[in-house]
């Protein structure tokens, strides 16, 4: 009873400040946070006074897509969906240690043209303050804070603290537990810093994890040093990974891999840039 209450209090506090605009459009990803914001975003305002934007690009699996869209049917809202242009953006396929700002910004700014094409004057981001004791600060100050600060991009849930578990518990208290979702960062993260981006190693990790998905594991990264790969899947699967190891492996060399191990020690998340 006092979590629901505090959730409550909580929603209403993310509520309250979508509630400052009279239509607002949405950085849809399709991942839980996103789908929090959009869902809010109708709670405040009405289904007519939020349009959700997701960009379309060869950086994410397609099941953002599909979420995405699933969300929107859901909720009534207009969904628009941009092409970006990161693969002809040098500085993103550097894959420097910025690269993860050079991603975001270009990212954004897609869906900033969008919106404004639209005629929406703001745009709800659903960043958050990822763990408790994170400093709002240095948040604003990391790459990805960095692109959205530029671009005047608000982010209810941070604004409101709100963490990565929090998150789950708002979309069970909001009745919306189907979009719970694992997170799923951009595929570059995949490529190990220094390595060019090419649409090659791109949609060999899209092919390899979209594979072990449909084997019926959850959290996946198939992460890439020049045309080696190395599988992550959530530690609790380790033993299930292992026991098809032949024929995961052999599926991996058939996509385009040449040497393919499993990590043993499962799934670490990988902090963004």
């Amino acid at each position: 009873m006092i979590q629901e209450v505090m959730m409550q209090e909580k929603y209403e506090e993310i509520l309250n400040i979508i509630r400052q605009y009279d239509r607002v459009g949405v950085c849809l990803s399709g991942g839980a946070d996103s789908s929090l914001v959009a869902i809010a975003a109708v709670d405040a305002l009405g289904a007519n006074n939020v349009i959700a934007i997701t960009a379309d690009t060869e950086f994410f699996t397609g099941e953002e897509m599909e979420l995405s869209s699933e969300l929107c049917k859901r909720l009534g809202i207009r969904h628009l969906t941009p092409k970006t242009g990161l693969l002809m953006d040098q500085k993103v396929l550097a894959n420097t240690e910025e690269r993860c700002y050079y991603c975001k910004k270009n990212v954004l700014s897609v869906v900033k043209n969008a919106a404004e094409q639209a005629n929406l004057k703001v745009l709800l981001d659903g960043s958050l303050m990822k763990e408790e004791g994170v400093q709002y600060e240095k948040l604003c100050n990391s790459p990805g804070g960095k692109a959205l600060a530029e671009l005047g991009i608000v982010c209810p849930l941070r604004l409101c603290g709100v963490t990565r578990s929090q998150v789950r518990d708002l979309l069970k208290f909001r009745g919306m537990n189907d979009f719970i979702q694992p997170e799923n960062a951009c595929l570059a993260t995949r490529i190990a810093i220094g390595e060019p981006i090419t649409i090659k190693k791109l949609r060999w990790i899209r092919a390899a994890e979209n594979y072990l998905r449909s084997l019926g594991y959850e959290m996946v990264r198939v992460r890439v040093q020049e045309k080696n790969a190395r599988i992550e899947v959530a530690r609790e699967q380790v033993p299930m990974l292992l026991e098809n190891k032949e024929e995961v492996l052999e599926e991996l060399k058939a996509i385009g891999f040449h040497d393919v191990e499993i990590d043993e020690q499962g799934y670490r998340r990988v902090q963004a840039l």
